[in-house]
């Protein structure tokens, strides 16, 4: 866990660097909050420079001391564990990891413990962590740990399990992330034309066919008009389209999506 003088100098040098920042620096920057340690975490992270590696390894260090803060409950008088923050610190620590590290076995590790945790929440307790991108982390990192055709199966079967119980609304991050996960997939295996299949399936869990994005519709049409021409440029060309348009998705979240019949969740 980061010193708590470390802590403190940190935010006293980011009120100075960073003004989009200042009020929550400010004001809301408690040595004892688990919030605080994230988001001191995620602002640090805007200033990772190589003449500051040190800044790489405290912003993991107190993405992990977030995590811990809000699994140790007498923190709370209610004993009341915000998951959602939880999951949260746990896509970045994942994120992070990766990028400083490149340790795919570690970054699957965490992904797994986060689905621990997850066991215990239902999606709608979950605003700003997203239960598909952890299902993401796992099957790309089981890739990255050379258990990529594992991946794929698991992958396949949760889109099926979900797809069987024809749920009533069209924002489902975990059909996302399956998808993108498996569009991903096989573009890195070269079958551009699978992985261009599995993209018009993530292009439907986007805000494409709502009316106000409507005016999107033609470009994308003319987009996969080449995919049999040039698949690989149609994917690249897509990839990019579906990323642009969808920078910041909005989730409909339903307590029962991965409600067993035995009352179990998974």
């Amino acid at each position: 866990m980061l010193p708590e003088e470390k802590f403190n100098e940190y935010v006293t040098y980011l009120i100075e660097k960073d003004e989009l920042y200042t009020i929550v620096l400010k004001n809301f920057m408690y040595y004892s909050a688990a919030e605080s340690h994230a988001t001191l975490a995620r602002i640090l992270r805007r200033h990772f420079d190589d003449q500051h590696p040190e800044r790489k390894t405290d912003a993991i260090s107190l993405l992990e001391s977030s995590i811990d803060l809000h699994l140790n409950t007498e923190q709370y008088d209610d004993d009341y564990i915000n998951y959602d923050h939880v999951i949260w610190a746990y896509q970045d620590l994942i994120s992070l990891h990766w990028d400083v590290y490149n340790d795919a076995k570690k970054c699957l590790e965490l992904s797994l413990d986060a689905l621990k945790i997850l066991d215990f929440v239902s999606d709608d307790q979950l605003n700003f962590g997203v239960r598909g991108e952890i299902w993401y982390n796992k099957w790309y990192f089981l890739s990255q740990t050379g258990k990529e055709a594992e991946a794929i199966v698991e992958c396949k079967a949760k889109l099926e399990e979900i797809e069987a119980k024809d749920l009533p609304y069209r924002q489902n991050s975990m059909l996302y992330y399956g998808n993108l996960f498996l569009a991903v997939t096989y573009k890195r295996q070269e079958d551009y034309l699978q992985g261009i299949n599995y993209l018009k399936k993530v292009a439907v869990l986007t805000p494409i066919y709502d009316d106000y994005h409507k005016y999107n519709l033609p470009r994308y049409k003319e987009i996969l008009l080449s995919q049999d021409d040039d698949p690989k440029a149609c994917y690249e060309e897509l990839w990019s389209f579906l990323d642009r348009i969808n920078v910041h998705p909005t989730w409909d979240f339903d307590p029962k999506l991965i409600e067993n019949s035995d009352g179990s969740r998974k």
